[in-house]
């Protein structure tokens, strides 16, 4: 009788059956792999596609004649200005432009407009000088007041100038409702009173000579422990011409009574009977108490001298 090492050797049956079920087994763990394997090359595909789309879009950016690659930057704008998009907005602006579209995505959240159509004609380079240029860009925004369903129109047109900065074109300054932004718009740093635990700043001019109005940003900051009122709504201004110009309206901010610690900023927009922008003083008023009306400040006044605006 033969004996095995193992005890009783298995029937031939049984291992024929073993062997095929390892096969099967086998058989499908390289299915398995074979399935990963193309799905990995599917993704390094895709990988490979997307990387190449972008690659393509740099170099196809980077082909771009100047003229071409302005032209594009000017085009994006008007497109994000039709859109309301101010984040995109911001891609393609810089310095008076900048601040421009800063506050006018202040003016938005406040005052809501609808944007019904921007119409436009085609813009153009006229010249290029190193990392500045120079040309001429129009659109006319055809816009409607929400609140009172007013229709009126904007225009820009005229020379719009650029500056490469960082290796990027920025359009720098243009030519909006027949003045150019830097001509109409001023920003200050530095321009506040501080008086009575109360600092009241001018933040911002903006001249509208086609509008016969000059509208003046301010920011009050409150840091006494009670609430704090105003006389803003009251307030003048006198020009070169020496006219008295009345307060005309309040375009949102909340700046007649500001609460406990509280900051409250916004815009008032003055008559202004001058020709052209100017130098102006500003008779704010009295600052007082809102529970019992005594004064902390009386007759307060600003000096508005345009050269102390930041210029770039």
């Amino acid at each position: 009788m033969a004996i095995t090492l193992f005890g009783c050797a298995p029937k031939s049956s049984e291992l024929e059956k073993t062997i095929m079920q390892l096969q099967d087994e086998i058989a499908k763990k390289e299915e398995i792999i074979k399935e990963l394997q193309g799905k990995n090359v599917e993704v390094t595909e895709e990988v490979a596609v997307e990387e190449t789309t972008a690659i393509t879009e740099e170099e196809d950016k980077a082909s771009l004649t100047e003229d071409a690659k302005i032209l594009l930057v000017i085009d994006s704008y008007i497109n994000a200005v039709e859109n309301k998009d101010f984040t995109e907005q911001k891609n393609y602006v810089a310095k008076y432009a900048l601040d421009l579209v800063n506050f006018k995505e202040y003016e938005e959240k406040n005052t809501s407009t609808g944007i019904r159509e921007v119409e436009r004609k085609p813009s153009k380079i006229d010249k290029i000088d190193g990392n500045k240029a120079e040309g001429f860009m129009s659109f006319t925004e055809h816009l409607e007041n929400l609140i009172t369903k007013d229709k009126y129109d904007l225009i820009t047109e005229g020379k719009v100038y650029l500056e490469k900065i960082n290796g990027e074109w920025k359009i720098v300054d243009y030519t909006r409702k027949n003045r150019l932004i830097s001509e109409a718009f001023y920003t200050f740093k530095d321009l506040y009173k501080e008086l009575g635990n109360v600092k009241i700043s001018i933040d911002l001019v903006l001249f509208s000579i086609f509008d016969d109005t000059v509208t003046v940003m301010y920011t009050i900051e409150n840091n006494n422990d009670f609430k704090i009122s105003t006389s803003i709504y009251g307030s003048q201004i006198i020009g070169p011409d020496k006219k008295q110009n009345e307060y005309y309206y309040s375009d949102g901010g909340e700046l007649s009574e500001i609460q406990t610690g509280a900051i409250s900023e916004g815009i008032i927009t003055y008559h202004w009977t001058n020709e052209s922008t100017g130098d102006f003083k500003i008779f704010f008023g009295d600052i007082y108490k809102s529970d019992n009306y005594n004064d902390l400040i009386n007759d307060l006044t600003f000096d508005v001298v345009l050269t102390n605006a930041i210029r770039y």
